[in-house]
């Protein structure tokens, strides 16, 4: 992989939230995190690029349930056939012990913090909140079976006319000499409409 002294500039919407939100934070997660990925980079690159991949069990929560969204349409799209239920909650649940796994080894998550996951609470807090643990416990359920009865889930499946056209593909365009990105969750298109949902 070639070094660039720099990364890309380009354009986002989460990226412009994170220069609204901290323009300190902004600068350690894109431009200080730089080359942070190689072994033998300084050590303020490879910290900001470590603490960059560091999440927290609510947005692994949620990359989990993007996922199994994601899996479930997926499936439908190709062969038909909807994933159950049960089927989502013990994958989502099999994600977060395998974030948990993970976050137990930080010298491990430390060489490779962008194929390992490190859990906020574990590294600052050295255990999960249990409270936290309950209150995600309980709502996957819920989410799945949301998720499956939603309106948007059960046009899919029950309208022929309405066809699949993307789903989590990131896209770029350039703009003023800018390539600017955006990821949509799915698009479906629907005789001579398309339908975004997010």
């Amino acid at each position: 992989m070639q070094r660039k002294p720099y990364p890309e500039w380009s354009w986002s919407p989460s990226r412009h939230v994170l220069f609204e939100e901290c323009r300190r934070k902004y600068y350690y997660h894109y431009y200080a995190s730089h080359n942070g990925w190689f072994r033998d980079a300084p050590p303020l690159a490879r910290q900001a690029y470590q603490l960059k991949q560091m999440t927290n069990l609510h947005l692994v929560f949620g990359e989990a349930m993007h996922k199994m969204a994601e899996a479930a349409l997926m499936q439908m799209h190709q062969s038909g056939r909807v994933m159950d239920a049960e089927d989502i909650v013990r994958r989502v649940r099999n994600l977060l012990n395998q974030a948990y796994t993970d976050s137990l080894d930080v010298e491990a998550w430390k060489e490779l913090p962008k194929q390992r996951t490190m859990l906020h609470e574990m590294y600052y807090g050295g255990q999960l909140p249990t409270r936290t643990i309950e209150t995600i416990k309980a709502r996957i359920p819920i989410l799945a079976d949301r998720f499956l009865n939603s309106f948007s889930v059960h046009q899919f499946r029950e309208d022929a006319g309405v066809r699949l056209m993307e789903l989590e593909r990131l896209n770029t365009i350039l703009l003023a000499d800018t390539n600017v990105y955006v990821k949509l969750d799915v698009m479906f298109r629907q005789d001579d409409q398309y339908i975004i949902v997010d």
